[in-house]
């Protein structure tokens, strides 16, 4: 914990606790922050996310109290300044992804993405940090004519320093650097150097971080993590029977709340089976079939991202299985479908390997696609209205 104002942390209370209405807010619309009257409460939950996730929610923050400390604003200054960050993120994403750029699209457009963006949640910083930094290792990549400079190194190494600051789990993606091919080093050996400079610094990064945040680790389940540590490397496959069991006995409500049933971590805002259905038809439908995505990646890139993939779902589940899973328990606890937001678009650029004819003209296809996002857009708006009345 931290200290803070004692109407700040009540306001959490409620959000978190409670039904949290535009009746509340009405009456809370004058409340000034008082500094003086403070207490530490308890964020061990968050305490080990990286403060550069909240730099735009802060920078928000700080211009806001600039000119007032009228609660609401300074918290929907907040928001509107990490809503702003992701979606400039999401912009150069899409401007650097050579192929593929309805893909990005159709995830940013996700309900639990949406959510991530718009409030003050770290989640928003990390889903579009990783979208670029996957579109521009697939420029480089796949652009005609085009050269690792050292902008280019520059860039990815700070890309890849964020992505390893995020969230232990996504570490992996940094890997990513491996697809780009031998000749737009100019030589195999500039590539081996380049990219395991990028590989090493953002390791060394991240187990930095993880021995500063490891003193706030929140273990919430019975059982100390160094034994179910130990539980794990002595029996692997018993472990992997578990991890196993969990995502069949969950797989099919982690899809549901990855592609948009429930919002509100799930406390509140629950969503038609329309609104997770309908994604992730877009989702595949777009992954599947658009052309331009078509025999694009080596068997060599292929495998990578693969790799990359599966190893990021076993920390996902590890990492909860160490942190909130009782060591009776036969599944794993904590498993939230946004966890897997971040490696969406590399599963769609797998999913294009499947031969699947796409016979609608592109134009209309993104129409499509468009209408069909603006109307569940405002179903889940009225939804979110709905509840909060």
């Amino acid at each position: 914990g931290t200290s803070m104002p004692n109407n700040v942390i009540d306001g959490i209370k409620k959000s978190w606790r409670e039904k949290l209405t535009y009746g509340d807010l009405i009456k809370i619309k004058d409340k000034k922050i008082d500094e003086n009257e403070v207490s530490i409460p308890n964020m061990e939950n968050v305490a080990v996310y990286s403060p550069i996730q909240y730099i735009p929610q802060a920078l928000g923050m700080k211009i806001a109290k600039l000119f007032t400390d009228n609660l609401l604003i300074v918290l929907y200054a907040a928001r509107i300044l990490n809503l702003a960050a992701c979606i400039l993120l999401l912009y150069f994403a899409i401007k650097k992804m050579p192929f593929g750029k309805m893909l990005i699209y159709i995830i940013s457009v996700l309900p639990l993405s949406i959510e991530a963006f718009a409030t003050m949640s770290p989640d928003g910083v990390t889903i579009s940090t990783i979208m670029l930094f996957i579109a521009y290792i697939l420029d480089i990549t796949f652009t005609k004519d085009r050269k690792v400079e050292k902008k280019d190194t520059v860039i990815l190494t700070i890309l890849s320093a964020i992505i390893a600051l995020c969230k232990i789990v996504y570490v992996p993606l940094v890997l990513l650097v491996l697809l780009i091919p031998s000749d737009k080093y100019g030589s195999k050996r500039q590539k081996v150097i380049t990219s395991t400079a990028i590989i090493t610094i953002s390791l060394i990064i991240n187990l930095i971080w993880l021995k500063i945040s490891s003193n706030y680790l929140a273990i919430t389940s019975n059982g100390a993590s160094t034994n179910k540590i130990k539980s794990i490397l002595m029996a692997p496959v018993t472990y992997l029977k578990t991890l196993l069991y969990t995502i069949n006995y969950n797989g099919s409500e982690y899809i549901k709340t990855l592609f948009g049933s429930v919002l509100a971590m799930g406390e509140f805002v629950k969503l038609y089976f329309i609104v997770p259905f309908a994604y992730s038809i877009l989702f595949l439908f777009e992954s599947t079939t658009e052309p331009e995505l078509k025999n694009k990646y080596s068997k060599f890139q292929n495998i990578v991202m693969l790799f990359i993939i599966v190893v990021i779902i076993g920390l996902i589940f590890t990492s909860l299985y160490v942190q909130y899973t009782n060591t009776n328990s036969m599944t794993i606890q904590g498993v939230q479908g946004r966890y897997f937001i971040p490696i969406l678009l590399l599963i769609g650029l797998l999913l294009s390997n499947l031969k699947i004819i796409n016979n609608y003209e592109q134009e209309k296809k993104i129409k499509l696609i468009g209408i069909i996002t603006v109307i569940l857009q405002i179903y889940i708006m009225l939804a979110i209205i709905i509840v909060h009345i």
